[in-house]
């Protein structure tokens, strides 16, 4: 019982942990109003009706800030060296701030690829050579991490994002489905941006508006 109550004590702490990266830390440390406002100033490359052959510039703003993320990090919460003196004491502050660094980390891309699916969120407009650009982007920016320190964040990571824009692909009654099968995941104006750009062009506003309020709430 005494090892329930301790691995119970373990894992709430632990969330709170996640809950205060992800709520304060790394939305500062991934720099997401200036990511969103990157996505929603190329405006027009989402809309254009011919394929890019590179990723958008602000992809390689994102990289650059992160290396410098990682700098931060490096310096800060490196572990300290262990000696004679130190002993056991020293590992075992050691394997905590790795544990932290990795953490904040992890946390920090999390919000960046959080970013991303906000600011694609913001064009109500985009046709099929843009969300490849937006595919494009996401592979390049998850190619650019990876360079930089590789994470792979359990709850909304570049698979969140690919989901995303992918589901825009879908025939009208898929895309209903994923919209109801994924409404946890994802906030109400992320699918109701969804829907606009995929049958804004067929369907009138509260006809659309209807759709979501069905999918939502079904």
């Amino acid at each position: 019982a005494a090892r329930r109550r301790v691995d119970e004590a373990c894992g709430a702490a632990l969330e709170l942990r996640r809950l205060v990266y992800a709520m304060g830390l790394a939305p500062r440390l991934a720099g997401t109003r200036a990511i969103v406002r990157a996505v929603v100033d190329v405006r027009e490359a989402w809309a254009a009706e011919t394929l890019h052959e590179e990723c958008n510039d602000y992809v390689d703003l994102v990289g650059q800030r992160f290396e410098r993320v990682s700098a931060v990090l490096g310096g800060t919460l490196c572990c300290p060296a262990t000696d004679d003196k130190a002993g056991a004491s020293g590992l075992v502050l050691g394997s905590a701030m790795t544990t932290t660094r990795d953490a904040l980390w992890t946390a920090a891309v999390q919000a960046a690829f959080e970013a991303l699916v906000d600011g694609f969120a913001r064009h109500g407009t985009c046709s099929t050579e843009g969300r490849a650009l937006m595919s494009m982007d996401l592979q390049t920016l998850q190619a650019t991490l990876d360079e930089i320190r590789r994470a792979r964040p359990a709850r909304r990571g570049a698979p969140y994002v690919d989901a995303y824009i992918t589901a825009f692909y879908q025939p009208e009654d898929d895309l209903l489905a994923w919209i109801r099968d994924h409404r946890d995941a994802y906030k109400p104006h992320h699918m109701a941006a969804l829907l606009t750009a995929r049958l804004g062009k067929t369907k009138k506003r509260p006809n659309l508006k209807d759709l979501l309020g069905r999918a939502l709430h079904q």
